[in-house]
């Protein structure tokens, strides 16, 4: 068993780590590895205003402070396998955690003339959850006996899940906040079969494939809002709201022939 393991710290809350390692035994090598990221950031805004109108001078002063925070865990789990000298098999799963959450507050107050100061408070959250899941595998055949003949087959499969839900709201004011709520499904599927065969003295080779894939991808983005009559709830608005189902499949096929011709030309 041999390995490698590393973690790199920076400034800010920010790390990264990742530890790799491989084991051959016999006809079967296993590898392992995982990645870690964490990283933090945080921002501090301030902008002033001011305009002159008919009633004299307005002034607008807007401080904000935010938290953002990004962070992954991937794993990676491979197998390659020897069937026989000229048979050999291999398989790979990775799954994917990601995440983000942001919390933002912003303060904005205004100045008019002859006029109490007016100030509102407005705060947002984000919070993303992607949940990622990549399998494979593949088979190659080859022949001893002729060589440049082979046949190789592989399959794909990734799942994506992903949650968006972003909320707003306001301390005053006829709309007091806002909550937009994103579910996204994907599925991808593919299929590939490749063969090579030679043709005779080395005179040129045949080349065929096929290949099937298929896509599908569901989801919602619902926007709900919330009014002054219901403090603390959200109702949906089917006038902003919407629900998708896609499904694609798309087939391939193809055949080439290359051949040396005893005049020297090739086609």
């Amino acid at each position: 068993v041999n390995g490698q393991a590393s973690l790199l710290g920076g400034t800010g809350d920010k790390y990264n780590a990742s530890l790799s390692l491989n084991r051959h035994r016999g006809p079967a090598n296993w590898s392992l590895s995982y990645d870690r990221q964490d990283e933090e950031y945080r921002n501090r805004t301030r902008t002033r205003q001011t305009a002159l109108g008919p009633a004299g001078l307005t002034e607008t002063r807007q401080n904000g402070t935010g938290l953002e925070r990004n962070f992954s865990h991937s794993v990676r789990l491979g197998l390659d396998y020897e069937l026989t000298k000229e048979q050999s098999l291999s398989l790979n799963i990775s799954p994917t955690l990601q995440g983000e959450t942001d919390r933002s507050t912003q303060l904005l107050t205004t100045n008019r003339p002859g006029a109490a100061p007016v100030q509102q408070t407005g705060v947002q959250q984000l919070d993303v959850d992607v949940r990622v899941l990549e399998n494979s595998a593949s088979y190659r055949r080859t022949w001893e006996k002729q060589p440049g003949r082979e046949l190789t087959a592989t399959g794909v499969a990734v799942l994506v899940g992903a949650d968006v839900p972003v909320t707003q709201t306001l301390n005053d004011g006829p709309l007091l906040g806002w909550r937009q709520r994103m579910d996204v499904n994907l599925d991808l599927y593919m299929g590939q079969v490749d063969y090579t065969h030679p043709l005779a003295a080395g005179k040129g080779k045949l080349e065929t494939g096929l290949r099937v894939q298929r896509q599908g991808s569901r989801g919602v983005a619902d926007l709900l809002t919330q009014l002054p009559d219901a403090p603390g709830e959200f109702r949906r608005d089917p006038a902003r709201s919407l629900s998708y189902d896609f499904r694609e499949v798309v087939p391939a096929a193809y055949a080439t022939l290359q051949r040396t011709w005893p005049s020297g030309w090739q086609t």
